[in-house]
């Protein structure tokens, strides 16, 4: 006799003394099924239990964050509002007869910065809104010539398809700290948002960009995309060179994108992407900020009594970045500091005097640190 025969034979015997076997094999049958609705109604409990504190832990509200009527996409892409935020609204396929109840969905992201992060296994982006100086685009300038062909870039989509090529390019800019190279990127990413594109950070585990970019090429194949690698020096250090090229001109090449990396000390990058167009097909060099660019920026920032004023302090700032401009105007007109003491401070700054700590230089520039006394 086996197993299951022998407890219904045990249970009968003690439940139904007078062997009456057809009563108590019903009544056998109804007790199963009374256990088994009740380990289903736990069950389903206990998912629902867990679904919400997976959407409490990630702070994923199951509407969209407010969207104003300025902001909304073209195609009125804003989920369905509930009022309960942990609440289910409707259904998702997840098999072909199989699905689950979830929260309110997009199909389009809203055009804007997004930060990946890994979430229970697969891509999320994090929208981010962007908080950033007031930035600058002067005549004939860097910043002005890389604006202009990233925007002469995202026309020609046409012409690339006429050519069977995949509409993409990509940019590294290169040049000492505080040049400007983050403010060119700013400027462009402004660009590339008023067009209602996305704008991705990759500062991150490469294999977590690639994915990401699969999945927003499966949901929205032809969005506008800009990928920002900024300082690709500490990426591949962090994750080495390969995984990067495969993101740049690896076998799942993304279209409609528009990469953009910055190094500090682009000598010391691999040859595979300084030399190697499609991966990086523009690379365009930084340089200190120009007399004539230093008195637009300060005349967006200041007021200056009269021309003596003026040229002492452009000549003051002969060489220095946008970085030590911006100090400039903190450091002497909102904090009130000494002009000669913020001088002195930030060309001593700029002549790459390292700050001996425990036998180990650390400080600005390219210095090599000095191990030892």
């Amino acid at each position: 006799m086996g197993q299951g025969n022998a407890v219904l034979a045990r249970t009968l015997s003690t439940m139904v003394p007078d062997k009456d076997w057809n009563r108590a094999v019903e009544h056998f049958k109804k007790q199963q099924e009374a256990e088994r609705a009740k380990k289903q109604l736990l069950h389903m409990r206990s998912q629902r239990a867990k679904q919400k504190r997976i959407r409490e832990e990630a702070d994923m509200p199951c509407s969209h964050p407010p969207t104003s009527p300025e902001t909304e996409s073209p195609e009125g892409d804003v989920p369905t509002t509930v009022k309960d935020s942990g609440s289910f609204c409707q259904w998702a396929q997840v098999d072909s007869n199989q699905y689950i109840a979830t929260g309110a969905t997009l199909k389009r992201l809203r055009a804007g910065k997004y930060a990946i992060r890994w979430y229970k296994g697969s891509p999320s982006m994090e929208f981010r809104p962007l908080d950033v100086d007031e930035i600058y685009v002067f005549p004939n300038s860097i910043a002005e010539t890389v604006l202009r062909e990233s925007q002469d870039f995202w026309t020609k989509e046409d012409k690339y398809k006429e050519h069977n090529l995949l509409h993409r390019r990509g940019f590294l800019l290169h040049g000492s700290q505080g040049h400007g190279k983050t403010s060119i990127i700013q400027v462009i990413m402004q660009d590339v948002i008023a067009r209602d594109g996305l704008v991705f950070n990759c500062n991150c585990d490469p294999d977590l960009v690639e994915q990401a970019v699969q999945n927003l090429r499966q949901v929205e194949p032809h969005r506008k995309l800009m990928c920002i690698f900024e300082d690709i020096d500490a990426l591949i250090d962090a994750w080495g060179e390969d995984k990067l090229l495969a993101i740049l001109d690896g076998e799942n090449q993304v279209n409609y994108v528009l990469n953009i990396a910055t190094s500090n000390h682009p000598e010391d990058l691999d040859y595979r992407l300084t030399n190697r167009p499609r991966r990086f097909d523009n690379i365009i060099r930084i340089g200190a900020v120009s007399r004539d660019e230093r008195a637009l920026y300060f005349s967006k920032k200041l007021e200056f009594k009269d021309d003596e004023e003026k040229n002492k302090w452009l000549d003051a700032s002969d060489t220095f970045s946008f970085a030590a401009l911006a100090e400039m105007v903190i450091s002497i007109r909102i904090l009130e500091r000494g002009f000669d003491e913020t001088i002195d401070r930030l060309k001593l700054m700029m002549k790459n005097k390292a700050i001996q700590k425990d036998g180990v230089a650390v400080g600005f520039g390219p210095e090599k640190a000095v191990r030892g006394r």
